[in-house]
This record gives structure tokens, C-alpha cells and sequence, in this order.
């Protein structure tokens, strides 16, 4: 199945989803960075706006590359007036977070999530750091509705390549 088709069936989900809760957070995250998360993420807000006429909204959260993510109360009560202000603007709301495991872009907004889209490349993303992620998410009680699977090449058996 092509990966449009495939991102196409994820945004149906997720719009099953949302008419049964309104307002979600969705965020979309791996276990580390460069696996294609805002790809992904981009390709999911484009479906969406497509096939629902409701209003999506696409954060990219930015790499912290000058000192570390603002914690503590009062960023909590910031973020919090945030997304308050963001459901109450729109009906879904995407995080492209990027990996979760190397900087944690995403940690400082996983109490306001409620549910995960887990991106994956493969041949680099291993088995543990997979489960890692998982294990974060379960503590954030996030469910996972979707999983990706990114950098599928398409290998031609040796029986096959033998005939041609």
C-alpha cells in the first residue's frame, strides 16, 4: 500500500476518534530524532484539513539547541492557558515533537496529550529504544492509535532477481 493511502487510513482514524472525544491533542513522536516524524506529521495535518472540514493544527516544536526546555510551575500554567486556548480554537491539534528519547522535546507536553501517533525508521530504530518510548508513554497513561513505519525499501527476493 503507498504511504499516502497509509496516512489517509491514519487521518480516518484519528477523525473516528475525535468524534467520539472532541478537542484531542495528538502527539506524533519517535524514540529519536531523524526518523521522519515531521514528514509524517505534515502529511497527517495535509490529510486531515482534506477529509474533515473542521480546524487542525499543526505545532512543531523546535530543537533546543540554546539551554534547556523551560520547566516549573509557572511554564506549567503557561502551557496549560496554551492549550486551552488552542481547543477552544481548534478540533484537532498534531505535535511534531521529534524523538522523545535524545532531547525531549516532547516531554514537557506530554501531560497535555491525549493520544500518540509513534513514528519509526527502518533498519535504525531498535527494538529496546522502541520499548523505552512505549514505557514513557505508559507512564503518561498516552495510547498509541497509530504506528509508522518509515524508510521501507522495497527488497526484491532472490528467487525473483534470480529469473529476471
Amino acid at each position: 500500500m503507498e504511504s499516502a493511502n497509509l496516512i489517509n487510513r491514519l487521518a480516518e482514524e484519528i477523525l473516528v476518534d475525535h468524534a467520539r472525544k472532541k478537542n484531542q491533542v495528538y502527539l506524533i513522536t519517535s524514540a529519536l530524532d531523524g526518523e521522519g516524524v515531521t514528514f509524517v506529521s505534515t502529511q497527517l495535518a495535509e490529510s486531515l484539513r482534506r477529509l474533515s472540514p473542521g480546524k487542525v493544527h499543526l505545532i512543531s516544536v523546535p530543537k533546543q539547541e540554546l539551554g534547556q526546555p523551560e520547566f516549573g510551575m509557572p511554564a506549567e500554567m503557561h502551557r496549560k492557558e496554551f492549550f486551552n486556548e488552542l481547543k477552544s480554537s481548534f478540533d484537532i491539534i498534531l505535535i511534531d515533537a521529534g524523538g522523545l528519547l535524545n532531547r525531549g522535546r516532547a516531554v514537557p507536553f506530554l501531560t497535555e496529550c491525549n493520544a500518540c501517533i509513534l513514528v519509526t525508521r527502518a533498519a535504525k530504530t531498535r527494538r529496546g529504544q522502541v520499548s523505552e518510548t512505549t514505557d514513557m508513554l505508559k507512564r503518561y497513561s498516552i495510547p498509541i492509535v497509530g504506528a509508522v513505519l518509515n524508510g521501507v525499501e522495497r527488497v526484491i527476493p532472490q528467487s525473483i532477481y534470480n529469473r529476471l
